[in-house]
């Protein structure tokens, strides 16, 4: 049995190498497959969308009077201007829009009835069509299918006229949740059968020729002093509006294949290095028969070229397959996308590049042989890691696979948390009211805010609110030039935004700016901007920087008033007694007439399509983590008990039993492994944090903070450890077998 119990020993080792080995390379390869084809087709639908649809690189959203003379004069006198047009945009009462019996009331979206474009800006449907939409139909946005569970057929209400759903519709401008704004598309009879129950509000479009730049002519246009009572947006931030979503699970997935390749490049180094131990007298022999240092090399490498293949073949087709879910929603709202050719195309070249980057780093080890001579082969031992070593490569496994899970489980909390409306530049509060202006009433908005705030302060079941004004006021810059800002006044701190430097506007002599705001004036915390106020200038110093991913991420805050200017809107903020039904108190004033929402619900509407996407992610990584830790740590453990064979046999002979040998190898690595965990936990909750607070800032979210639950971490930390302890006890198993005449027969 001796030299047998070696040979199965070997075998079973060499087993144990190719099937880890085709695992972690597969794993590589399928993830980063993964990520390119969702990304190739998240950009390649947006920008087909784009095209398709040609989308307008200005939007301008106005309510009230129109100037036709001037916006025709302004687009006569700038070259660079290839189209433009007005749409009207009928703003219909959330509460008034009912979709197969699911009344909008408590929606944060604003509902517009539209007619098909005549030059661009086109609303298409899922062939990338423009539909023809006949009396009575009506087509929604594509978001909404899955949102409220709609199909074809059903019944649609508005404003109290029946209509029958035809179909969805792409919006370019407006598909993303993160948008404000929604279109339904509806016939021109229809349009104006619901006139009289809406409001017109007018999106002014602008298409600039191949070059022209969107930022210098929202200068121009601000300037020009044209209608401006709305949000202004650009091409590339709708752009970037429709990519945050699910690029946000795109950058997840590459995350999570960086760490997934750092784990496959040391285990099969590790691997590596214990085939070459074992094959070591081998490697002499070859060498003292004169085989060349390339041949001694592609001896092994070709077995790694055998298990790339593999797994590049495995790799395409788990990407391919698991692809058909992710980008089932990128479908729906942007349309197809890549062709088929082109998403293979992606696939394998995700799939290569952790196969050509491991094997680069293998032919390089593989080099270092060259440095053994054929008598050091035949005649000393190899020199196995040790303790240490293998201490800090189970450390490093377990840490990768926690900070797997760590970094899509706390962005996925930190969306769902009501305290990220901070990060939004929106105060945490329960309840928000929008004011609009009406033509069917002679209020203005300054009536309405007026009779809100006496209504909220003689409220018994308010405990705090705040009423908070915008207006698009001027700022001279440095060099002279002139912005306008979106400034919203009144007292910011009763529900304070997110401060990455500074406080919130004390006095009348202080301004906040948003992160994006404050690179753009190249203005820091302590700065003065001069704003035009009541027709004088009006130097102010900047108090604070705040997070902002509203309005295009580029406002102001201040306590100060300037009445001379009109209001573009106003809302309220609102938290009630501990006692109050909130469902019940909102209801009260939705029958009143005012748009109110609760702002939890707000955060779910708006990062649905995110959220939704980061839980198909964060199941990966778990199921993924999982099934790494358990295998690479199974076959981790089971290695060294191959190679420490002959040691263990000898402590046999010595009189120790398989128990005491099995728990003074389990004890270590069971510390280890818990160890690993609780660090790729931490490093997940604090250095995920900065890898997408960076990422976040981008876009105006500046001082990123994870909302962290360590409950679920705990979950997390002790479901991947009670998988340890499985791997471990399988493990170390074979040690029962292990026979202590198994060292009198000499090592092979």
């Amino acid at each position: 049995m001796n030299s047998s119990s070696f040979q199965h020993s070997r075998s079973s080792s060499g087993w144990l190498l190719s099937m880890g080995t085709v695992i972690l390379l597969s794993a590589a390869s399928a993830l980063l497959a993964l990520t390119l084809l969702s990304g190739a087709s998240l950009i390649s639908s947006i920008s087909q969308l784009n095209t398709l649809a040609k989308g307008s690189d200005l939007l301008q959203m106005h309510t009230g009077e129109i100037e036709f003379e001037n916006l025709e004069a302004f687009a006569s006198d700038h070259p660079e201007i290839e189209s433009w047009q007005i749409s009207p945009f009928l703003n219909l009462a959330s509460d008034e829009v009912v979709l197969n019996g699911q009344n909008l009331a408590a929606s944060n979206q604003d509902h517009g009835v539209v007619m098909q474009n005549e030059a661009f800006d086109f609303l298409l449907d899922d062939n990338g069509q423009k539909p023809e939409v006949k009396p009575g139909e009506i087509y929604l946005p594509s978001s909404y299918k899955g949102l409220y569970q709609l199909e074809p057929g059903l019944p649609i209400t508005l404003a109290g006229q029946p209509f029958v759903l035809e179909g969805f519709v792409q919006d370019v401008q407006m598909n993303s949740m993160m948008s404000s704004s929604k279109r339904f598309l509806v016939s021109p009879e229809d349009y104006e059968k619901l006139k009289p129950d809406g409001e017109v509000e007018w999106l002014i479009e602008y298409q600039l020729k191949e070059g022209g730049d969107p930022n210098a002519l929202v200068q121009a246009y601000e300037q020009a002093g044209l209608p401006a009572n709305g949000p202004m947006i650009t091409g590339p931030l709708i752009t970037l509006i429709n990519a945050i979503s699910d690029g946000t699970t795109v950058l997840v997935l590459l995350l999570i294949s960086v760490v997934v390749l750092l784990i496959a490049l040391i285990c099969v180094h590790f691997i590596l290095s214990i085939q070459l131990t074992q094959d070591r007298k081998e490697i002499g022999l070859m060498k003292a028969l004169g085989i060349s240092r390339r041949q001694v090399r592609m001896r092994f490498f070709k077995k790694y070229v055998f298990f790339s293949l593999m797994a590049f073949v495995i790799g395409i087709f788990a990407a391919l397959a698991c692809s058909s879910t992710m980008l089932r929603q990128l479908q729906e709202l942007y349309g197809k996308g890549l062709q088929v050719q082109f998403s293979l195309f992606w696939a394998v070249i995700g799939a290569l590049i952790p196969e050509v980057i491991i094997l680069c780093s293998l032919w390089i080890s593989l080099k270092k042989m060259d440095r053994l001579s054929a008598l050091q082969a035949l005649f000393e031992n190899g020199r196995p890691k040790s303790r240490l070593q293998q201490t800090l490569l189970v450390d490093l496994l377990c840490g990768c696979c926690a900070f797997l899970v760590c970094v899509p489980l706390n962005l996925y909390t930190t969306l769902e948390d009501p305290g990220f409306v901070r990060y939004m530049g929106i105060g945490q509060s329960q309840i928000r009211i929008d004011l609009r202006q009406n033509s069917k009433t002679d209020s203005t908005l300054a009536d309405q805010f007026s009779f809100l705030q006496t209504q909220l302060q003689n409220d018994p079941e308010v405990s705090r609110f705040c009423l908070l004004e915008t207006r698009r006021m001027n700022s001279v810059t440095k060099d002279g030039s002139t912005v306008s800002l979106l400034v919203e006044q009144g007292d910011h701190s009763v529900f304070p935004v997110q401060y990455a430097k500074g406080h919130a506007p004390e006095n009348d002599q202080e301004i906040a700016l948003s992160s994006l705001n404050a690179q753009a004036l190249g203005l820091d915390v302590g700065s003065t901007l001069q704003i035009d106020w009541n027709g004088e200038k009006r130097t102010m110093e900047v108090c604070g920087i705040y997070a902002d991913v509203t309005n295009g991420g580029k406002t102001a805050k201040t306590r100060a008033e300037d009445s001379s200017l009109p209001i573009i809107w106003s809302v309220g903020y609102v938290t009630l007694n501990p006692d109050v039904s909130v469902k019940d108190w909102m209801s009260r004033y939705q029958s009143e007439g005012y748009d109110v929402i609760d702002l939890q619900d707000y955060i779910q509407s708006t990062y649905t399509q995110t959220l939704s996407q980061l839980q198909l992610a964060l199941r990966m990584a778990m199921i993924l983590s999982a099934i790494v830790l358990f295998v690479v740590l199974f076959l981790f453990m089971r290695l060294l008990v191959e190679r420490s064979r002959y040691e263990l046999s000898l402590q046999k002979a010595f009189g120790l039993s398989s128990r005491h040998l099995i728990l003074s190898e389990f004890k270590p690595a069971l510390l280890t492994v818990g160890l690993g965990l609780g660090a790729g936990i931490l490093t997940g909750d604090f250095g995920g944090q900065l890898i997408c607070g960076q990422i976040l800032a981008g876009l105006g979210a500046s001082g990123f903070k994870f909302t962290i639950n360590w409950p679920f971490n705990g979950i997390v930390f002790l479901i991947l450890f009670g998988l340890g302890v499985i791997a471990l006890l399988l493990a170390f198993q074979p040690i029962t077998v292990i026979q202590p005449q198994e060292c009198c027969h000499g090592r092979e």
